[in-house]
């Protein structure tokens, strides 16, 4: 939150000053922000590939280890 501290006067000399700062208040008040993240096009592209290199390591890694099993299997098949 945001403190908006307005000073006013209660003397009839200063009555224009006061109502221009009471307007015043009053739009500050009605203003609304909304945060918004930087988010850096670039820094997500690079997460988004890196995340994609680490997936098809895994499935290589996969491959080697499960895929290999079943290629000396049909070699296997094969020879018999």
């Amino acid at each position: 939150q945001t403190l908006f501290l307005a000073c006013v006067s209660p003397s009839d000399t200063n009555a224009s000053e006061t109502l221009s700062t009471l307007q015043y208040a009053n739009r500050a008040r009605n203003i609304r922000n909304a945060p918004t993240r930087n988010v850096d096009a670039a820094a997500v592209e690079l997460r988004r590939l890196r995340t994609l290199t680490n997936l098809l390591r895994c499935e290589l890694i996969k491959q080697r280890f499960d895929g290999g099993e079943e290629e000396e299997v049909e070699r296997a098949e094969k020879d018999i």
